[in-house]
């Protein structure tokens, strides 16, 4: 039992206990369904706050916040946060196209700086996502196809081990941590900074969403599966199947019925991207279509509208090969009569940039991810929602190329963690772990046991 009062005069961020007017508010994350009541949450400011927090927290149940978007709710514990949010520092180096972020970033902020300069790597779709998290679970993001996934692009990384000591770790330092920490997750140690490599790109690109009637929702996936499977490097996206929410560009004679949602993105020239994308288009006039010449920040909180913090959420996810209609098909009629109008299911195209780069993020090879995304607003859902999420994922799993994506895993149990790593994989990351981290003190993650 530590005295959290000796660390106050430790560090030079604050301690938020829970007799803080804040602690209500710093006690929530992304997903409302987390409900955590840590002892106290530690606001470090610099690298030394985490050291000393590390240090003196040894033997305690401790989570490492970032940015809070972990659907499984990992940042959070009944112990001890140690919360990195207050460690903004960005730095872009505009002639060597690199940019080092500290781990309290979120992508709409590093997306601005990098912006500024006429540059990009790949992030989250929701501008809040910490940059952490998200790159330590592999960070496929709207333009990965065309670069990568965010741990493709990251040169190094700096953190603190479970002994409190401060490493680099890149492709000549600490080799066996830098490939582990390329989708691993956050099992290794506190990750305080990350460098990652910048592409040119913006600050216009072409892209948007076009929606689709319930009545052309087959032809409209099935187009959206051919031109994402010709066009691997020109094209991205994601097609949603959900109900039409009340919105001003919505009809009202749509609200409420299962529609298609196509998200386009492509890093083409205008012209170029209107004829990729020409035969989803011609699908049906019944489209509403908001695809043009955008700027890339627009493409990147596109869909923050419509993601606000505090709903409650419950994920699941598999990467597949290719697919016939009657799989494209499968999805739609499987999210005809989810508990919740705001669950979504996802074909997510991977492929492209992404299947290059020799790491710990397993099934690289994959086509497409089907993700299933439960998402509802009162507690007393949770287990019909939760078990529509499951029903549907086993009902989908025929599909399945033996794995799913970390990131989007509502489950911390072992076996929904051997689910999104091949065998060879898990254990070298379970050797890795024994050397940096023996006795599991970083465990409230996707964790790998010793």
């Amino acid at each position: 039992m530590v005295n959290i009062e000796e660390l106050k005069d430790k560090i030079t961020g604050k301690i938020i206990l829970p007799n803080n007017p804040e602690y209500e508010k710093e006690r929530r994350i992304f997903n409302g369904m987390i409900n955590k009541h840590p002892k106290a949450i530690i606001k470090c400011m610099t690298v030394s706050d985490v050291i000393q927090s590390v240090k003196f927290l040894k033997g305690e149940e401790v989570s490492i916040r970032g940015g809070g978007h972990n659907v499984a709710g990992t940042s959070l514990c009944d112990g001890y946060v140690i919360d990195l949010s207050f460690m903004k520092g960005i730095w872009v180096d505009k002639k060597k196209q690199i940019a080092r972020a500290q781990a309290g970033v979120v992508w709409r902020e590093l997306d601005r700086e990098t912006q500024m300069f006429g540059l990009a790597v790949p992030g989250g779709a929701i501008s809040s996502t910490g940059i952490a998290g998200f790159t330590l679970g592999g960070g496929r993001g709207h333009i990965s196809r065309m670069y990568g996934l965010a741990c493709d692009n990251v040169k190094s990384y700096q953190l603190i081990t479970a002994a409190g000591e401060f490493i680099e770790a890149n492709e000549d330092e600490d080799k066996d941590l830098f490939w582990a920490l390329k989708g691993g997750g956050g099992n290794f140690g506190i990750v305080t900074s990350f460098e990652y490599n910048l592409h040119k790109l913006g600050p216009i690109i072409y892209g948007g969403a076009i929606f689709f009637p319930e009545n052309s929702l087959k032809d409209a996936i099935a187009e959206f599966y051919n031109i994402m499977i010709d066009h691997p490097e020109d094209l991205s996206g994601l097609f949603v199947i959900t109900n039409a929410p009340p919105a001003p560009f919505i009809p009202s004679n749509w609200v409420g019925t299962l529609i298609g949602v196509s998200l386009l993105i492509s890093t083409q020239p205008k012209e170029k991207a209107i004829e990729l994308i020409k035969p989803l288009r011609e699908v049906t006039n019944e489209r509403l279509d908001h695809v043009d010449s955008v700027p890339y920040l627009a493409i990147q909180t596109l869909v923050d509208p419509l993601e606000p913090a505090g709903l409650r959420h419950y994920w699941k996810s598999h990467y597949t090969g290719k697919l016939d209609e009657n799989a494209l098909f499968d999805l739609i009629e499987l999210r005809r009569k989810p508990p919740s109008l705001m669950s979504q299911i996802h074909l997510e195209p991977w492929g492209g940039k992404i299947k290059k780069g020799n790491n710990a993020f397993s099934f690289k090879n994959a086509e497409f991810a089907i993700n299933i995304i439960g998402k509802w607003t009162d507690e007393k859902d949770d287990p019909r929602n939760i078990e529509w999420v499951r029903s549907t994922w086993n009902a989908l799993k025929k599909y399945s190329i033996g794995g799913g994506y970390v990131n989007y895993e509502g489950d911390v149990s072992q076996e929904s963690f051997k689910y999104s790593y091949d065998k060879d994989t898990y254990l070298k990351l379970k050797e890795i772990k024994r050397k940096y981290d023996p006795e599991n003190f970083f465990h409230n993650n996707q964790n790998i046991i010793p």
